[in-house]
């Protein structure tokens, strides 16, 4: 199609699973989606050449529509490309949390030791990453337990911040 242009985002692999899980293995920018709404907000139509530089892990390819290209541009400078990067962080992180709430709290376990409920929430969270084909390699299983767990006092509790 012409006028589309298509920008192949670099990214931390299990990002680019979870995406391709979740869109498809491109993503054409619209503006029914949370990622479309984050991607127009930060693309551009001047281009300013950035200092910061990525470095290529994995990358997941963006499609943008002429009718955007026209709109707000195509240009992405490496700062707004760690910014995207950051996004999809929290974007994975808050369906993890949820996915493991929702599957934690529906087993109905009331009464938790922290041993049961350790093993519950590793489950949970070891089920989410297959289901996005993550593995070990990409992203270690006790990282995210422990980093779910920072972020969590009680099942579906904050702590506050």
């Amino acid at each position: 199609m012409p006028g589309t242009i298509i920008i192949n985002m670099p990214m931390k692999p299990y990002l680019r699973k979870f995406l391709c899980k979740k869109y498809g293995e491109t993503y054409k920018v619209s503006f029914y989606s949370l990622l479309g709404l984050f991607l127009l907000e930060i693309l551009d139509k001047q281009y300013r050449k950035g200092d910061s530089k990525i470095r290529q892990k994995s990358s997941y390819p963006l499609i943008i529509p002429k009718t955007f290209v026209e709109k707000v541009g195509f240009d992405m400078p490496p700062q707004k490309m760690k910014r995207f990067e950051e996004m999809l962080v929290r974007l994975f992180k808050s369906e993890l949390e949820a996915h493991v709430d929702l599957t934690v709290e529906f087993d109905l376990y009331i009464n938790l030791n922290e041993k049961k409920y350790k093993l519950d929430v590793m489950k949970s969270i070891k089920n989410f990453l297959e289901f996005y084909n993550i593995n070990e390699d990409d992203l270690k299983l006790e990282s995210v337990y422990r980093d779910y767990k920072r972020n969590k006092t009680e099942i579906g509790q904050e702590k506050a911040s």
